[in-house]
Formats: C-alpha cells, structure tokens, sequence
C-alpha cells in the first residue's frame, strides 16, 4: 500500500499542472454557463410556486406542484452530470497516465462526452445519490453555491456537537451508512468511463472488488489525507508567518489586510488538488484490486480524439520547447508579488480604522434576575446597561397588547389558554413568577413597557398573532409606540409577513424586520429594515447582499460561547441571547 501511494505521488507530481490546468478551465466553464443556467431555473421555479422567494415553512410549496418538482429534479440532474463530467474526466487524465500514454484535455471531455447517454437508465438515481454524497470532497462553483445556503460549522455545533445522545446514535448510524455506502460504490465511476460498463455492472464490479476491504480502504484513504493536509498546512501557515518571524514590516502589512499571499494560493491549490491526489491513489488501487482478482491491468478506453486536441498538444509542445520558459515562470511570480504589495499598500492608505460595533439584544429581557417578558426583567435589563431588549408581543381578545411568547400560557402560568382567547383583566389576574419581596409578577402591558423603557434601553419587539387577527395587532402596536414618542427606540419583527405590512402602510418610519429560519430566492422582493435570521442561515453571501440592500442582519439565539464566536466572525449588525455578558466581552475584544 505504502508503495502504491509514493507511486501515485509520482505521478502527481510530474502531471499536476495539467490537472490543475483542467480544473481551472472547468471551474471558469462551471461559473460562466451552468451556474447562470441553474441559478435561471431555480428562480424561475420560485416564481412559478411563489413570488420569487419561500420563506420558513413556505418551502413546502415546491412539493405540492408538479411544475416545482419537476424543476427541482431538472435543477439536480444539471448540478450532478457537470460533476459527473468533472470527476469522469479527471479519471481519464489520470488512467492515461498509469499507462504512460498522452492525451489532451478536449479529447479526454469529448471521451466523457460520448459515454454520457449510456448513463440515463433506470441507475441514473444510484448514480446521483453516489454524486451527492461526493459532493464534500469536490471544490467547484456548484458546491460552493451550495454551501452558501447555510453556515456548516454552526449546524455542526447545534445540530451534532450538541445533539441528545439519541440524536448523536441517529447521525452516527446515519454517517456509517452513507461511508459504507461510498465505500461499496467508490470504483463505479471508473468501471463506468475505463470499462464501458453500464450502472449495474460497475455497481457490481465495485462491490466485487471493494469486498472484505472497505474499512481498510478507508482507514488507508483516510490516513493519507491527513497526512496531505497536514504537511501542506504546515507549509502554508509557516509562509504566512514568515513576514512576522522575519519583522518585515512591508510584507507583514500586506498579509495583515488581506491581500493576495502566496500561503492563501497555495491554500487555494491544495483545495483545488486534493481531488485529484486521491484520484491518482483510487485508480492505482482499482488495479491493483482487479490484480487480486486475476483481472490483468487493460487498457480498454476508446480515447476520442479531434482536431482541438491536435492543437492543444502543438501548444503543449511548443511550450515545453520554449528556452526561456523558466524566466516566465520567474516573471509572473515577480509580477504577482508586485501587484500583491502595490494592493496592500494602496488598501493601507485608504483604510479607515473604525470599532466594529454589534449591537446585542437580551433576549425576553434579564432572565436570570426575572421571569421572561416582565417588567422586572426589562428594568434588570437597564440596570444592567445593555443596549436592547427582545420581548414578545400578543394581543388579548379585548384588543390590549401584552408580553408572552408561547401559543398559550401552560408553560409561564399553568393554564392552557391562548392570550387570544381572554380579556386583558383576566391576563392581569394571572402571575407568572415572584419577586424579591414575594410579590406576585404579573404579564405586562405593552404601554406599560413601553413607558419603563422610553430613553433608557431600546426595544426589539417580536408579534406574534397566535389566533389574535394580525392587522389588529400591527395597528394597536403602532398606535402605542406612537402615543410613547418611540419611533426611533422601537424595532419591530415578526415572522408573519402580513403583521410587518400593515405595520409599513401605517408608520414607514418604523423599522422592521423578517425573521427567518429558512429562505430559497431573492430576498430583495421583501419590505423589511432588516433579517433576523436562525444562526445555521448566517453566511457571507446572505450578509454581503443584505448590506448590498442597505438592510441589516440580526441573529438569533446565539447562546454558546462557541456559537458567538463563529457569528461574530461575519459583520452582523447584531445578536440575540440570552447571555448578554458573555458576548459583550467577546464584542469588546479582537477575535
């Protein structure tokens, strides 16, 4: 095994830049023409089901029309044959290697080109699930703009670091599955392009050879990788640490504000490489596997060739003879340097030095010295000097806005009734905690808080409807902040879309705001101030457009110091939580 893998990097080595060459190529083709096609076709689904946007639970419209389906199914079958594409044509490149033959990189995509019909059948769904489980391991625009849709390490933090022990059983025999699954299929891509098998057959010549020796195929493909990883991360982080050991002010300027440097291209390379590293190693071994089933090593792929690869290889050749072909490698890395430092310099010179300021908003108010959504957790709250303050707002039958969160009251009074179906004098009869004194609590009036809070902490109120008719309440809580003076103290979120539009018609001067634990589309077609969005939702792409759009973007409930820490990475106009002090300490220092 050792010996097949020092051979794999040999030839990696000696064929890496027309790998890496290909792959860029493919990345550019991806970005310029499949990604504008599927990005179409997803908007124009939306808009078929919708208004060009599903928010939260609205998603489940795709799934009651056919038209939405049917998209979605096109949409995927897109995404997964480019992928396919890639990975097919990068086992071509490579399998000719293995047999010290050439091949120009348009014959090998006009080969893969040619074999594609044979893949619809009734396996072509074997064939994606086997392409969605690749998608981790492969760097292309697609999978990008697929992880743009939620924020990994948050999910990982809430979803499996910390799920029950239950949970923790399901993902494991959930991951067991799909590794063992992966591991059965992991040579069906090469019996596919290599032995003109069809998806039956290659399913079947895989698991034949995979047999008995999945996990050590594993456990060798997994020490590998470490092992690639590891050493490359070394060297990437040793250059860039390199300006700092040696006080080289002018290179340390340019790193410290993000400028192009050779530890982030390398970085940028290894991703890109890494795929075809463990290609290299797949395909040795997929011999070397057939050896041991008295399979001799055969070339059979039928390589298409054409006139635009007869160009490419007079280019290639005439390149290699090029006498001062080291004195052009010399001079681009001169001139990246160059242009490196210039950027640097020139962003040093324009950079404005500002504290980041995010603004952090205690959840249903100083819970740890009061019930939830109370006056004495709002006056703690100020107390206490925070900025802002998030409570729950119902209204009652006889139309008076008061604080709760929950649908009913079981869980804050012990009686299963809904704010909505009672009087105001009959909310006012119930408590919901004691004081210091022992003094019952009582739920508050939105007046009432309204009038403790006026110049002294700013508020994020949060609608609810729970039975009560939206435009009721939007019109009664505008006519309190007004009455209060307030305008400019009060924010206004909701995850009902008709509460915010009534709120807009009658008091545009009032900010509002959608919450969000899901969204598909172009945000833009919504009427808000701002998105307050589930943490998992926080990514680049949703705060850089949001900005784009002069709205802002708050999370919620971000409550570990590991979740804070990762939010506070991205340029978030604010948090909610429900441990105020610890993430003003992390607020207040540089991460």
């Amino acid at each position: 095994m050792i010996k097949l893998i020092g051979r794999s990097i040999r030839d990696f080595r000696k064929y890496s830049g027309k790998l890496l060459l290909f792959q860029l190529l493919y990345m550019l083709a991806t970005s310029v023409f499949v990604l504008p096609v599927t990005t179409f076709l997803f908007n124009r689904v939306l808009r078929v089901v919708g208004s060009g946007s599903l928010l939260n639970g609205e998603v489940y419209r795709l799934g009651l029309s056919y038209k939405g389906v049917a998209g979605l199914i096109l949409i995927g079958l897109v995404a997964s044959f480019t992928l396919l594409i890639e990975l097919l044509v990068l086992i071509v490149l490579i399998q000719q290697r293995f047999f010290g033959k050439s091949i120009a990189i348009s014959d090998a995509v006009l080969t893969v080109l040619h074999k594609m019909p044979k893949l619809f059948g009734f396996g072509v769904f074997q064939l994606l699930l086997l392409l969605l489980l690749l998608i981790p391991f492969v760097d292309s625009p697609l999978s990008a703009s697929f992880y743009a849709l939620f924020n990994v390490p948050i999910f990982l933090n809430n979803q499996v670091l910390d799920a029950s022990f239950t949970m923790t059983v399901a993902y494991l025999m959930l991951i067991a599955g799909l590794l063992y699954t992966l591991l059965r299929w992991i040579f069906v891509l090469h019996c596919i392009v290599l032995e003109d098998m069809n998806l039956r057959q290659a399913v079947r010549q895989s698991h034949q050879l995979t047999q008995g020796r999945r996990w050590r195929l594993f456990g060798t493909l997994l020490l590998f990788n470490c092992m690639v990883v590891g050493v490359t991360s070394a060297v990437v982080t040793a250059l860039g640490n390199i300006p700092s050991w040696l006080d080289l002010d002018v290179l340390a300027l340019v790193s410290q504000h993000y400028s192009l440097t050779v530890s982030t291209v390398l970085a940028y390379l290894l991703e890109l490489l890494l795929l075809p590293i463990n290609l290299f190693v797949l395909t040795r071994l997929y011999y070397a596997l057939g050896r041991l089933k008295w399979i001799r090593p055969k070339d059979q792929l039928q390589v298409r060739r054409s006139r635009i690869g007869r160009l490419e290889n007079q280019i290639i050749d005439w390149w290699k003879g090029l006498k001062w072909k080291r004195m052009a490698y010399v001079l681009s890395a001169a001139l990246y340097i160059s242009l490196a430092l210039l950027i640097g310099l020139r962003a040093n010179e324009s950079l404005v030095y500002a504290k980041w300021n995010v603004q952090i908003a205690v959840h249903r108010g100083d819970t740890s010295n009061a019930p939830e959504n109370s006056l004495p957790a709002l006056i703690s709250a100020i107390e206490k000097g925070f900025q802002v303050v998030e409570l729950d707002v119902q209204l009652t039958k006889d139309g008076i806005a008061v604080l709760n969160h929950d649908s009913d009251l079981r869980r804050m009074t012990g009686l299963k009734k809904r704010v909505a179906d009672m009087n105001f004098n009959e909310v006012q009869q119930l408590y919901i905690g004691m004081d210091a004194n022992g003094y019952p609590i009582h739920i508050p009036s939105l007046s009432s808080v309204l009038a403790e809070a006026q110049g002294r902490i700013k508020l994020l109120l949060d609608l609810k409807p729970n039975g009560a008719p939206s435009e009721a309440l939007a019109e009664e809580v505008v006519r309190l902040i007004k009455e209060a003076g307030v305008e400019e103290e009060v924010r206004v979120q909701s995850f009902d879309g008709e509460v915010l539009g009534r709120i807009r018609e009658l008091a545009p001067e009032i900010k509002i705001g959608r919450i969000l634990f899901f969204a598909l589309g172009d945000l833009s077609v919504l009427d808000v101030d701002f998105y307050t969005i589930e943490q998992v939702m926080l990514t680049d792409f949703l705060v850089d457009q949001a900005h784009a759009d002069g709205r802002e973007v708050w999370v919620w409930t971000v409550n570990s110091r590991r979740d804070m820490k990762e939010v506070l990475k991205y340029p978030i106009d604010g948090i909610i939580t429900d441990y105020p002090e610890t993430a003003q300490s992390m607020v207040e220092v540089d991460l």
